[in-house]
């Protein structure tokens, strides 16, 4: 699918605010409801859209630990852990990653000792030869949509 200027300016506008109504999203472009309407349908038909989410604080719910976590898998055990991690509920994010390690994973915890019992956990996975913990200070920029209506990917 051939992702044109005004589709970019839709996902622009969804990534802003996924709450937009068609109306809002087609004044703020310069195009008729119909046409967002459409293109968005037609987003979603190609998996170019899979989904709507809301941004959360998370330190407002009590989560004010990030933790960067790599994990060295041993091999062959590669998707008993990525299984594991995926369901978890302190991952929030999760890489395969290229160098020492072959697991980066996002935690989000509400204390020490949670952050301490997970790691524990992992140490104690047969399938895990290395874990390499991260503890974040201060998050800078938090926001994985890339801003495709930036000059640059014109």
């Amino acid at each position: 699918m051939k992702i044109d200027s005004t589709d970019r300016k839709i996902l622009a506008s969804l990534l802003e605010n996924s709450k937009f109504s068609y109306r809002q999203i087609a004044k703020r472009i310069n195009v008729s409801a119909a046409t967002v309407m459409n293109r968005i349908r037609k987003l979603e038909g190609n998996n170019v859209i899979t989904s709507y989410s809301s941004k959360i604080d998370h330190s407002k719910l009590g989560f004010d630990i990030t933790a960067i976590v790599e994990l060295k898998i041993k091999k062959g055990k590669d998707e008993d852990v990525y299984n594991g991690l995926m369901v978890n509920p302190y991952v929030t994010s999760l890489y395969k990653i290229t160098g020492p390690y072959d697991i980066l994973a996002v935690t989000k915890f509400r204390s020490r000792e949670e952050l301490n019992k997970f790691i524990e956990k992992l140490v104690g996975d047969e399938n895990i030869e290395d874990t390499h913990t991260k503890y974040v200070l201060d998050i800078l920029k938090d926001d994985n949509a890339i801003r495709i209506d930036h000059p640059a990917f014109a």
